[in-house]
């Protein structure tokens, strides 16, 4: 998992329930403007942010600064099991393994 660091990422982001990422940007920089969405939908499902020339999911951007961290070595399950689902309420850090018993369970 790539490093989120909650201080620099609270200061770029916010979490925002009308937008369909449920993320959008704190403020403007280059054609990107203060407010706008974060994130676009990728193939798989999940909604991917572009930030200094890395990707990272949008769902473990959420759980970190709606927590005030994250733990690397853990994962962030949709409790509904819909990927692009990344109320805050929806989202709760896992173990791997347990993110893999919750894929098999019905909601």
């Amino acid at each position: 998992m790539k490093h989120i660091d909650y201080e620099e990422f609270a200061k770029h982001f916010y979490y925002d329930e009308t937008s369909p990422s449920f993320l959008r940007w704190r403020i403007s920089k280059g054609t990107r403007k203060a407010h706008d969405i974060a994130g676009t939908p990728s193939g798989n499902g999940y909604y991917m942010v572009g930030f200094n020339r890395k990707s990272y999911l949008a769902h473990r951007i959420i759980y970190c600064i709606m927590n005030g961290g994250i733990d690397d070595t853990l994962v962030i399950d949709h409790k509904d099991r819909v990927k692009s689902n990344n109320n805050i309420w929806n989202l709760q850090a896992v173990t791997q393994a347990e993110n893999m018993t919750n894929r098999t369970r019905q909601v």
